[in-house]
């Protein structure tokens, strides 16, 4: 039953994908590579969204059937992202898919308890990503440049501090804990954090500046 559920969930959310990729285009409202980036960030920020909203239930109910549902829906989700991204770029495909593959498979690999914080890494990580989805919007349409811009500062506040302050601290246990077959690319994720938290400081200082 379990392994069936996790066919029909990847397949689910392959058939949203394509379904407002095609209501895009049909209306004729973006040209197909934008509809593909629009259509992958609208499912991209529900599956963040209604991830927080089960873990606020989780939490605040203390019902781990909760978190049962989170591990189904993320899981799910990232089966599908991965071979969308297989799929769209296989004959371009290059490090930035391969790292986000490698960011995938370590997240399933959390949510099911295999490393010691695994549970703390995958909340910080989601709350750090509630900004990501509607700034990437903006700035993919190029719309309203100071909201944009308003948007990146709280963005560099929301994901810096948690993948770099508090993902430091519960990596830290990692390697207390964790084997090194889970520390090593949990490192390369841990990177992948601190990376990403300088590309927004970047761009903030252009703003600034």
């Amino acid at each position: 039953m379990i392994n069936f559920i996790y066919i029909i969930g990847p397949i689910a959310w392959a058939y949203m994908f394509l379904n407002i990729k095609n209501i895009l285009q049909k209306e004729r409202l973006y040209d197909s590579s934008l509809s593909h980036k629009i259509s992958n960030n609208i499912l991209a920020g529900s599956h963040c969204y209604y991830t927080l909203l089960l873990l606020y239930f989780h939490y605040t109910i203390n019902d781990g059937n909760y978190f049962g549902y989170i591990k189904f829906n993320t899981t799910s989700f990232y089966i599908y992202d991965t071979f969308r991204m297989i799929y769209y770029n296989y004959n371009k495909f290059g490090v930035s898919q391969g790292v986000m593959i490698l960011h995938h498979v370590g997240t399933v690999l959390m949510l099911n308890g295999f490393t010691y914080c695994g549970k703390e890494f995958f909340v910080f990580g989601e709350m750090s990503n509630i900004l990501l989805y509607p700034v990437y919007h903006f700035h993919t349409l190029k719309i309203n440049n100071k909201v944009l811009d308003i948007g990146r500062v709280l963005q560099l506040i929301t994901y810096s501090i948690p993948r770099i302050f508090i993902f430091t601290y519960y990596y830290y246990q990692t390697i207390l804990n964790d084997p090194l077959w889970i520390s090593i690319p949990g490192f390369i994720m841990y990177m992948m954090g601190v990376y990403w938290s300088y590309r927004l400081y970047s761009d903030v200082l252009r703003v600034i500046y």
